[in-house]
């Protein structure tokens, strides 16, 4: 057994000393052949994942919704919307639109008066490998201003006529008063609730929930 063993090695120490020899002989071949063959894997793996692109979108604008309004504050005016950088395929690129994100400003901390808030933005979409950048601008201006309520009736106003053989009666609303709430010179302007119902197609009574204005 002794002696097979120290064959055997004898053996691979044979098949081995020449290959040792060649690798010590090319080293710097060796040394290229490594550096050539991790440029082709990255020359592949960047054919395969397809080219990017990074900038501004030029046809995406996004609107800016508030989240987390402070309570009895509301805010005044409308918040500027704004632009969106990205890194994404090339090939999605001119593919994207506004509905693939959402803009959002927190304004939880926030008190009374003039902010700049940082805009967050969510990514609704995972084509082409999509990377928001950021937001031009980066910071949009929110005016908080006290919230004013008052209650207001609620009127029905009846468009059309009603087919022949029917005629229309006296609308009633439930309830006949709302509460509309805003900035102090909005629900200054509010005099009334108004809901528009159509009876020309109707064939009885009409009883259920319309939007008012």
């Amino acid at each position: 057994m002794r002696r097979t063993f120290r064959e055997g090695a004898l053996l691979l120490r044979a098949l081995l000393m020449p290959a040792a020899r060649s690798v010590r002989g090319n080293i710097g071949l060796a040394a290229l052949s490594v550096v050539l063959a991790f440029v082709l894997w990255i020359f592949v793996t960047d054919t395969e994942g397809g080219t990017t692109r990074s900038g501004t979108l030029p046809n995406v604008q996004l609107q800016v919704e508030p989240v987390n309004v402070p309570r009895g504050l509301t805010i005044a005016g409308e918040i500027a919307p704004v632009r969106l950088r990205v890194e994404v395929d090339e090939d999605v690129w001119g593919d994207l639109r506004s509905d693939d994100f959402m803009a959002t400003v927190d304004l939880a901390e926030q008190s009374e008066g003039k902010h700049s808030v940082p805009v967050e933005v969510e990514a609704r979409t995972g084509r082409g490998r999509l990377e928001v950048l950021g937001t031009v601008p980066a910071e949009v201006e929110v005016t908080l201003v006290p919230l004013f309520s008052k209650s207001v009736p609620v009127e029905v106003q009846l468009q059309g006529t009603p087919p022949a053989g029917l005629e229309s009666g006296d609308p009633r609303s439930d309830p006949d008063t709302v509460t509309v709430s805003g900035t102090q010179e909005l629900v200054g302007l509010a005099g009334k609730a108004v809901a528009i119902v159509d009876i020309s197609d109707a064939s009885s009574g009409i009883e259920r929930s319309f939007a008012l204005e």
